[in-house]
């Protein structure tokens, strides 16, 4: 309820600023709008439930079968909403009132007409029951079905090769569980044998948490050369999956701080080269950089 609140009070303080323009115009209009006051509250409140799932699933180390475990429990609460339709929208009502207030705003239902192609014409007596009909039910049952679909039973032998990794293999007992169910899917046999030697393997590293959290699935993999096939296979199923996040995609964001206008006129090996030390400022050591940049005025960057 603040964040919606906060978004309009910003926009209230920085709207006499803005310039007459297009978008003055346009961010007028919305707010006068009840479907998007209305709008806001809604999704700011649901939005919230899947914050913490969305900062799990950009990890490194994403547990996706504690992270379905959570989806579950949000699916159950969700689901309690959309039977309690009416007390949620009347919750909601209050809150885009509140914020109609604040913004010479009245709410009311919208006219009502016999027939309507461009928007949801349901009949109703009031506010409350005109957009549990229109918006909140439909937006609730629309949420539980994406949800049910991506994080359903059926993908969880999938979810669950992410356990091979040393930071959430847990007990031996559980890793040999579960590395059953993913040999049964993927048709890979030998997996659950070998994963006594793979799971002896990280505990003799005598490595600490943070130092296996750290650990990209990559550099897993590099441990299963020649003497883990099948740990390797399953490692290459998972790699195989479509993440939720690539560190490509901060490539993007790299060259927007790297290329500004003053260094527009840089050949490409030296743009290649300061966007590499960019991206993988970890594997940099910077005093012994800073120390061979004293002595040699040309760097090899790439």
């Amino acid at each position: 309820m603040w964040q919606s609140k906060k978004a309009f009070k910003n926009y209230q303080k920085k709207k006499e600023t803005w310039l007459l323009g297009k978008q003055h115009f346009t961010c007028t209009r919305l707010q006068q709008k009840v479907f998007f006051i209305f709008c806001v509250c809604l999704i700011a409140k649901y939005s919230a439930l899947l914050e913490p799932v969305v900062y799990i699933l950009q990890g490194k180390t994403l547990d996706l079968v504690k992270c379905t475990q959570h989806i579950k429990q949000i699916i159950s609460v969700i689901t309690d909403h959309r039977a309690a339709a009416k007390e949620h929208t009347k919750e909601l009502v209050d809150e885009a009132t509140e914020i109609g207030e604040a913004l010479d705003v009245e709410l009311c239902i919208p006219r009502v007409v016999g027939k309507q192609q461009y928007r949801s014409n349901p009949s109703a007596t009031n506010l409350t029951e005109y957009f549990k009909r229109s918006i909140f039910i439909p937006h609730l049952d629309s949420f539980i079905n994406s949800l049910e679909n991506r994080f359903s039973d059926d993908k969880k032998p999938a979810f669950a090769l992410h356990v091979l990794h040393p930071y959430l293999m847990n007990t031996l007992k559980e890793l040999k569980i579960v590395t059953k169910d993913i040999a049964a899917f993927y048709n890979i046999r030998d997996l659950p044998i070998e994963t006594e030697l793979w799971f002896s393997l990280w505990k003799n590293k005598d490595l600490q948490k943070e130092e296996l959290k750290a650990l990209d699935l990559v550099d897993v993999l590099k441990e299963t050369e020649q003497l883990f096939p099948h740990t390797r296979q399953a490692l290459m199923i998972c790699l195989a999956q479509p993440c939720t996040t690539a560190t490509i995609e901060r490539a993007f964001s790299t060259l927007r701080r790297v290329k500004t206008w003053l260094r527009s006129t840089m050949i490409q090996d030296r743009l290649n080269g300061l966007c590499m030390l960019s991206v993988h400022r970890k594997l940099v050591q910077h005093d012994k950089f800073c120390h061979s940049s004293q002595k040699t005025k040309k760097l090899c960057l790439v």
